[in-house]
Protein backbone atom coordinates (compact mmCIF):
# COMPACT_ATOMS: atom_id res chain seq x y z
CA UNK A 1 0.00 0.00 0.00
CA UNK A 2 2.92 2.33 -0.60
CA UNK A 3 1.41 3.28 -3.98
CA UNK A 4 -1.10 5.85 -2.59
CA UNK A 5 1.63 7.58 -0.58
CA UNK A 6 3.87 7.65 -3.65
CA UNK A 7 1.03 9.14 -5.70
CA UNK A 8 0.36 11.87 -3.11
CA UNK A 9 4.03 12.82 -2.83
CA UNK A 10 4.52 12.68 -6.60
CA UNK A 11 1.62 14.98 -7.41
CA UNK A 12 2.55 17.37 -4.59
CA UNK A 13 6.15 17.62 -5.81
CA UNK A 14 4.84 18.16 -9.35
CA UNK A 15 3.11 21.33 -8.16
CA UNK A 16 -0.47 20.19 -7.60
CA UNK A 17 -2.39 21.48 -4.59
CA UNK A 18 -2.66 19.48 -1.38
CA UNK A 19 -6.36 18.77 -2.00
CA UNK A 20 -5.65 17.47 -5.49
CA UNK A 21 -2.71 15.35 -4.36
CA UNK A 22 -4.69 13.78 -1.51
CA UNK A 23 -7.63 13.12 -3.83
CA UNK A 24 -5.42 11.31 -6.32
CA UNK A 25 -3.88 9.33 -3.46
CA UNK A 26 -7.29 8.31 -2.13
CA UNK A 27 -8.40 7.19 -5.58
CA UNK A 28 -5.17 5.23 -6.08
CA UNK A 29 -5.50 3.62 -2.65
CA UNK A 30 -9.11 2.67 -3.28
CA UNK A 31 -8.33 1.08 -6.63
CA UNK A 32 -5.32 -0.75 -5.19
CA UNK A 33 -7.35 -2.02 -2.23
CA UNK A 34 -10.14 -3.30 -4.47
CA UNK A 35 -7.71 -4.93 -6.90
CA UNK A 36 -5.80 -6.65 -4.08
CA UNK A 37 -8.96 -7.86 -2.37
CA UNK A 38 -8.26 -5.80 0.74
CA UNK A 39 -11.42 -3.76 0.22
CA UNK A 40 -14.87 -4.46 -1.13
CA UNK A 41 -17.48 -2.00 -2.44
CA UNK A 42 -19.46 -2.47 0.77
CA UNK A 43 -16.47 -1.20 2.75
CA UNK A 44 -17.02 2.21 1.19
CA UNK A 45 -20.78 2.55 1.65
CA UNK A 46 -23.18 0.02 3.14
CA UNK A 47 -26.43 -0.09 5.06
CA UNK A 48 -26.46 -2.06 8.29
CA UNK A 49 -29.54 -2.22 10.50
CA UNK A 50 -30.96 0.81 8.77
CA UNK A 51 -27.80 2.88 9.28
CA UNK A 52 -25.43 4.05 6.56
CA UNK A 53 -21.88 2.90 7.33
CA UNK A 54 -18.58 2.63 5.52
CA UNK A 55 -15.31 4.41 4.96
CA UNK A 56 -16.87 7.40 3.21
CA UNK A 57 -19.47 7.95 5.91
CA UNK A 58 -16.96 7.57 8.73
CA UNK A 59 -14.60 9.97 6.99
CA UNK A 60 -17.29 12.60 6.56
CA UNK A 61 -18.53 12.25 10.14
CA UNK A 62 -14.96 12.38 11.44
CA UNK A 63 -14.33 15.70 9.68
CA UNK A 64 -17.66 17.26 10.65
CA UNK A 65 -16.31 18.77 13.87
CA UNK A 66 -13.33 20.25 12.04
CA UNK A 67 -15.55 21.73 9.31
CA UNK A 68 -17.89 23.20 11.91
CA UNK A 69 -14.94 24.68 13.83
CA UNK A 70 -13.58 26.33 10.67
CA UNK A 71 -17.02 27.74 9.82
CA UNK A 72 -17.36 29.26 13.30
CA UNK A 73 -13.85 30.69 13.18
CA UNK A 74 -14.32 32.18 9.73
CA UNK A 75 -17.64 33.68 10.83
CA UNK A 76 -15.91 35.22 13.83
CA UNK A 77 -13.13 36.50 11.61
CA UNK A 78 -15.72 37.98 9.26
CA UNK A 79 -17.37 39.85 12.13
CA UNK A 80 -14.00 41.14 13.34
CA UNK A 81 -13.20 42.41 9.87
CA UNK A 82 -16.69 43.88 9.33
CA UNK A 83 -16.52 45.95 12.52
CA UNK A 84 -12.92 47.03 11.94
CA UNK A 85 -11.23 45.11 14.74
CA UNK A 86 -8.95 43.15 12.41
CA UNK A 87 -7.94 46.30 10.54
CA UNK A 88 -7.17 48.00 13.85
CA UNK A 89 -4.94 45.13 14.95
CA UNK A 90 -3.13 45.01 11.60
CA UNK A 91 -2.73 48.80 11.50
CA UNK A 92 -1.19 48.83 14.97
CA UNK A 93 1.20 46.01 14.06
CA UNK A 94 2.16 47.82 10.86
CA UNK A 95 2.87 50.99 12.79
CA UNK A 96 5.03 49.18 15.33
CA UNK A 97 6.78 46.62 13.12
CA UNK A 98 6.36 47.74 9.52
CA UNK A 99 9.59 49.67 9.06
CA UNK A 100 11.52 46.93 7.25
CA UNK A 101 11.12 43.39 5.88
CA UNK A 102 12.89 41.97 8.93
CA UNK A 103 10.64 43.67 11.47
CA UNK A 104 7.55 42.69 9.45
CA UNK A 105 8.68 39.07 9.41
CA UNK A 106 9.41 39.22 13.13
CA UNK A 107 5.85 40.47 13.68
CA UNK A 108 4.52 37.60 11.54
CA UNK A 109 6.64 35.17 13.54
CA UNK A 110 5.36 36.66 16.80
CA UNK A 111 1.69 36.53 15.77
CA UNK A 112 1.87 32.83 14.87
CA UNK A 113 3.98 32.00 17.92
CA UNK A 114 1.78 33.83 20.43
CA UNK A 115 -1.34 32.08 19.14
CA UNK A 116 0.39 28.75 19.86
CA UNK A 117 -0.07 29.47 23.57
CA UNK A 118 -3.60 30.85 23.34
CA UNK A 119 -5.44 28.35 21.14
CA UNK A 120 -4.36 25.14 22.89
CA UNK A 121 -2.50 23.57 20.01
CA UNK A 122 -5.20 23.64 17.36
CA UNK A 123 -3.03 24.37 14.34
CA UNK A 124 -6.08 24.77 12.11
CA UNK A 125 -7.53 27.53 14.24
CA UNK A 126 -4.15 29.24 14.58
CA UNK A 127 -3.64 29.22 10.80
CA UNK A 128 -7.12 30.61 10.13
CA UNK A 129 -6.53 33.55 12.48
CA UNK A 130 -2.82 34.21 11.88
CA UNK A 131 -2.95 33.76 8.10
CA UNK A 132 -4.85 36.93 7.12
CA UNK A 133 -2.93 39.05 9.65
CA UNK A 134 0.45 37.84 8.42
CA UNK A 135 -0.66 38.24 4.82
CA UNK A 136 -1.30 41.94 5.45
CA UNK A 137 1.98 42.41 7.32
CA UNK A 138 3.99 40.69 4.60
CA UNK A 139 2.28 42.46 1.71
CA UNK A 140 3.23 45.83 3.18
CA UNK A 141 6.91 45.03 2.63
CA UNK A 142 6.30 43.14 -0.63
CA UNK A 143 7.36 39.86 0.97
CA UNK A 144 6.46 37.04 -1.40
CA UNK A 145 3.28 35.09 -0.54
CA UNK A 146 5.29 31.84 -0.41
CA UNK A 147 7.51 33.37 2.26
CA UNK A 148 4.52 34.64 4.24
CA UNK A 149 2.89 31.21 4.10
CA UNK A 150 6.10 29.40 5.05
CA UNK A 151 6.68 31.58 8.11
CA UNK A 152 3.08 31.22 9.27
CA UNK A 153 2.77 27.49 8.68
CA UNK A 154 6.16 26.59 10.13
CA UNK A 155 5.80 28.63 13.34
CA UNK A 156 2.23 27.38 13.84
CA UNK A 157 3.62 23.83 13.86
CA UNK A 158 6.12 24.36 16.68
CA UNK A 159 5.08 24.98 20.28
CA UNK A 160 1.63 23.51 19.64
CA UNK A 161 3.17 20.05 19.77
CA UNK A 162 5.02 20.15 23.07
CA UNK A 163 3.51 22.77 25.37
CA UNK A 164 2.22 20.61 28.29
CA UNK A 165 -1.36 21.92 28.38
CA UNK A 166 -1.92 21.67 24.64
CA UNK A 167 -3.98 19.20 22.67
CA UNK A 168 -1.27 17.06 21.07
CA UNK A 169 0.73 16.14 24.20
CA UNK A 170 -2.52 15.25 25.95
CA UNK A 171 -3.66 13.10 23.02
CA UNK A 172 -0.29 11.34 22.98
CA UNK A 173 -0.52 10.66 26.71
CA UNK A 174 -4.05 9.32 26.34
CA UNK A 175 -2.73 6.80 23.80
CA UNK A 176 0.38 5.84 25.76
CA UNK A 177 -1.25 5.34 29.19
CA UNK A 178 -3.41 2.32 28.21
CA UNK A 179 -0.44 0.76 26.43
CA UNK A 180 1.76 1.26 29.50
CA UNK A 181 -0.73 -0.74 31.56
CA UNK A 182 -0.41 -3.66 29.12
CA UNK A 183 3.28 -3.52 28.26
CA UNK A 184 5.84 -3.16 31.05
CA UNK A 185 8.55 -1.74 28.79
CA UNK A 186 6.50 1.37 27.97
CA UNK A 187 7.00 4.34 30.28
CA UNK A 188 4.43 7.11 30.41
CA UNK A 189 6.20 10.48 30.04
CA UNK A 190 5.32 13.54 32.06
CA UNK A 191 3.67 16.39 30.13
CA UNK A 192 6.77 18.52 30.66
CA UNK A 193 8.98 15.86 29.00
CA UNK A 194 7.71 16.73 25.51
CA UNK A 195 9.86 19.87 25.37
CA UNK A 196 13.04 17.79 25.60
CA UNK A 197 11.90 14.88 23.45
CA UNK A 198 9.92 16.47 20.61
CA UNK A 199 12.89 17.66 18.59
CA UNK A 200 11.30 18.37 15.22
CA UNK A 201 9.06 21.31 16.28
CA UNK A 202 11.91 22.82 18.29
CA UNK A 203 14.26 22.64 15.31
CA UNK A 204 11.61 24.21 13.05
CA UNK A 205 11.19 27.11 15.48
CA UNK A 206 14.94 27.74 15.68
CA UNK A 207 15.42 27.48 11.90
CA UNK A 208 12.58 29.91 11.18
CA UNK A 209 13.82 32.39 13.78
CA UNK A 210 17.28 32.34 12.18
CA UNK A 211 15.73 32.73 8.72
CA UNK A 212 13.67 35.73 9.83
CA UNK A 213 16.48 37.50 11.70
CA UNK A 214 19.15 36.94 9.04
CA UNK A 215 16.95 37.03 5.94
CA UNK A 216 17.92 33.50 4.91
CA UNK A 217 15.71 32.48 1.96
CA UNK A 218 13.94 35.85 1.85
CA UNK A 219 12.07 36.63 -1.36
CA UNK A 220 9.84 39.46 -2.49
CA UNK A 221 6.86 39.83 -4.79
CA UNK A 222 7.71 41.51 -8.08
CA UNK A 223 5.61 44.06 -9.90
CA UNK A 224 3.86 41.33 -11.89
CA UNK A 225 3.68 38.81 -9.07
CA UNK A 226 6.96 37.09 -9.92
CA UNK A 227 9.29 35.91 -7.19
CA UNK A 228 12.30 38.16 -6.55
CA UNK A 229 14.91 36.27 -4.54
CA UNK A 230 16.95 38.57 -2.27
CA UNK A 231 18.55 36.60 0.54
CA UNK A 232 19.67 38.58 3.59
CA UNK A 233 18.31 41.83 2.13
CA UNK A 234 16.45 44.09 4.58
CA UNK A 235 15.08 46.56 2.05
CA UNK A 236 12.62 46.10 -0.80
CA UNK A 237 14.51 45.37 -4.04
CA UNK A 238 13.90 47.75 -6.97
CA UNK A 239 12.26 44.93 -8.96
CA UNK A 240 9.67 44.51 -6.20
CA UNK A 241 8.79 48.15 -5.72
CA UNK A 242 5.61 49.58 -7.18
CA UNK A 243 4.67 53.13 -8.00
CA UNK A 244 2.17 54.77 -5.68
CA UNK A 245 -0.57 57.07 -6.91
CA UNK A 246 1.66 60.04 -6.01
CA UNK A 247 4.50 58.81 -8.20
CA UNK A 248 6.67 57.74 -5.27
CA UNK A 249 8.28 54.35 -5.18
CA UNK A 250 7.39 52.33 -2.12
CA UNK A 251 5.96 49.16 -0.69
CA UNK A 252 2.31 50.01 -1.29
Amino acid sequence: MLLPITVVIGFAVAGHSLIQSLTYGIVAGSITGLAAGLLTPSDFVAIENGNVTGILVEGLSGMFAVVLMIMVLMSTFGLMRHYGLMETIVARLKMLFGSSPRTSELAMFGVAWSLNFILLGSTGRISVIAGPINDELGAMQRIHPYRRANITDAVVSTFSYFVPWHLWPLVTLSVIEPLAETYDFITTPAPSDFLLTTFYPVVIWVVMLIAVVTGLGRSFEGRNGERVVAWFRNTIPPDARVESSFGETGAD
